[in-house]
């Protein structure tokens, strides 16, 4: 998890292999509360494509 801002409701993860930053919601982290999250913890997730570009979805804690 690279940013995570409770207030905008949004954040970004990045893949480890590198390649752009790619934006999710809080609706798209899985089994945990969006509460939980932190930046630097480690994750995995589904790459969408969306009307502007690529999303992460479904993302959950490693």
């Amino acid at each position: 998890m690279r940013t995570y801002e409770r207030l905008d409701y949004r954040g970004s993860v990045a893949a480890d292999d590198g390649g752009p930053d790619l934006y999710f919601t809080p609706g798209s982290i899985v089994g945990t509360d969006s509460k939980d999250t932190e930046v630097g913890v480690r994750v995995q997730f589904d790459v969408l494509r969306s009307g502007g570009g690529f999303v992460a979805e479904n993302i959950r804690r490693l």
